[in-house]
């Protein structure tokens, strides 16, 4: 997907979201910071400041050429993707839009951050990536600023719908998890971190 977003060419009048720091942090998911933190005390407040400023540095270190943004699935956890035939098959496209390729790697890697085994499975499907696409090494150290947006994201959509009957029993437990793994992937430390 990511080569062919490369050189995807927009038609005139061609619109979709933005998954750039104005977009992704500025209530494109339904929801805002704000709605996030105040579902947490003094510290996870604090982390999602944190989280917000290595979300934009990180953006800002890449820039927007074609070779790190373009047209992204936008969504592309484990519930978004089939295999059909030892092909990999994604489906969901309602949050595809222009964005940071890392992005998508950070939704497909970031459910997995709490796994034992994540280490191998990061690899893994880096191996993977870069049997079809080019991946910076340089980029690739960003690659943790990605998954801290991608779970700061998640937030933030659940944080908007913690009115919902269906989710507001959950809703404060599922965003301190994800302030709880954004937390701890900071300790992993990063270059963009600081």
């Amino acid at each position: 997907m990511h080569n062919h977003a490369a050189g995807f060419v927009p038609s005139s009048g061609f619109t979709r979201i933005r998954g750039d720091t104005g977009g992704l942090l500025g209530g494109v998911n339904g929801g805002t910071n704000d709605q996030v933190k105040a579902l947490l005390g003094r510290d996870g407040r604090a982390t999602v400041d944190r989280a917000e400023s290595i979300t934009r540095n990180a953006m800002a270190q890449l820039g927007e050429t074609s070779s790190v943004f373009g047209l992204i699935h936008g969504d592309l956890h484990q519930m978004n993707y089939v295999f059909l035939k030892g092909e990999a098959r994604a489906l969901d496209f309602d949050d595809c839009g222009r964005g940071y390729f890392l992005g998508d790697i950070g939704a497909t890697l970031g459910p997995l951050v709490s796994r034992k085994d994540f280490a191998s499975l990061r690899a893994a499907f880096l191996r993977g990536y870069r049997s079809v696409r080019p991946l910076d090494a340089g980029h690739e150290r960003m690659l943790t600023a990605f998954l801290i947006a991608d779970r700061l994201k998640i937030a933030v959509w659940m944080a908007g719908r913690a009115d919902n009957p269906g989710l507001r029993d959950n809703a404060e437990e599922f965003v301190r998890d994800r302030v709880d793994q954004m937390r701890n992937m900071m300790q992993w430390g990063s270059d963009v971190f600081e």
